[in-house]
């Protein structure tokens, strides 16, 4: 039990909750993962930096991590912490005093070569092997 709380404080202390590297990035460049399981298709360009955004809440104690990318060398993940979740999680607006509420992490990649990649998030305790929930993408990057 000391230990499941010890790694609960972990990953709430490695949680920059409030900065977000996707901001000046326009929107067609920000890739949103909404329907749980579903197969979700984006493209992007080569050299292009572009996010994945997924709909989440540390508080919980569950985080959307990079499970599986299909060609890590051609299709550069920039924003990965050690648990292979974003460093870069928004807060919704809420209420003052509202605590637990819910926002978004946004998954940072660069395409450097043409291609098709496959990526799997997946939601899970870091601490637990199950995952609750999936998200599948398939990407094709394009010559500009």
């Amino acid at each position: 039990m000391r230990l499941l709380i010890l790694s609960l404080f972990a990953l709430i202390a490695l949680l920059p909750l409030t900065t977000c590297g996707y901001k000046g990035i326009p929107d067609e460049r920000i890739f949103s993962l909404e329907n749980e399981n579903d197969l979700n298709s984006f493209e992007a360009g080569v050299e292009d930096e572009f996010y994945i955004r997924i709909h989440g809440n540390p508080t919980t104690g569950y985080s959307w991590i990079l499970e599986e990318n299909s060609d890590k060398e051609n299709l550069e993940a920039l924003n990965l912490n050690e648990f292979n979740s974003s460093m870069n999680y928004e807060t919704n607006a809420n209420p003052e005093g509202m605590v637990g509420v819910g926002g978004n992490y946004f998954f940072k990649f660069k395409g450097l070569k043409e291609g098709n990649y496959n990526l799997r998030f997946i939601k899970k305790r870091v601490w637990e092997t199950s995952p609750i929930a999936e998200k599948f993408v398939l990407l094709s990057i394009r010559a500009k």
